[in-house]
C-alpha cells in the first residue's frame, strides 16, 4: 500500500467512491484484513466506501485461488471425514466464475454510488 503515500493530501477525495477487492492465494490466507486495511486507507482520504452488492461482500469482494470446493451445489459425498466430490478440487490456477460474480456486483455498486453522487452536480 505504499502508492496511497504518495497522494497530496490536500486534494478532497471526498466526492470519490471507492470499494476493495483482493486476491488470495488460499482460504484464510488474509484476504478479509487486506480487504479492511485498503478500505482503512480510503477512508482516511474521505472516499466514500462501498461494498458489494450482498452480506457475503461486506467490505469489498475477495477471491480465492489455488484451493477449494468453491462449486455450488456440491456436497459431502465421500465416506471420508472432511472429503468432497473431486470435481471439486482445482488442479490449476484459474479464478472461479463465483467470486467473478463477486467482483461484478462490487463495480455495480460503485458505479452505482458514484451516479448518484454525481448526479447533482450535472444539473
Amino acid at each position: 500500500m505504499a502508492w496511497i503515500n504518495t497522494w497530496p493530501a490536500t486534494h478532497d477525495l471526498s466526492a470519490k467512491v471507492a470499494g476493495a477487492f483482493a486476491l488470495a492465494g488460499g482460504m484464510s490466507s488474509g484476504e478479509e484484513l487486506v480487504l479492511l486495511n485498503l478500505l482503512h486507507s480510503l477512508m482516511i482520504f474521505k472516499f466514500v466506501v462501498v461494498g458489494g452488492d450482498a452480506w457475503t461482500s461486506a467490505f469489498g469482494a475477495s477471491a480465492i485461488m489455488g484451493e477449494g470446493p468453491f462449486h455450488l451445489g456440491t456436497n459431502n459425498s465421500s465416506n471420508q471425514p472432511g472429503a468432497w466430490p473431486s470435481i471439486c478440487y482445482r488442479h490449476d490456477n484459474h479464478i472461479p466464475a463465483y467470486f467473478f460474480l463477486k467482483a461484478h456486483g462490487l463495480g455495480q455498486r460503485v458505479a452505482t454510488v458514484a451516479s448518484k453522487l454525481r448526479a447533482p452536480h450535472e444539473a
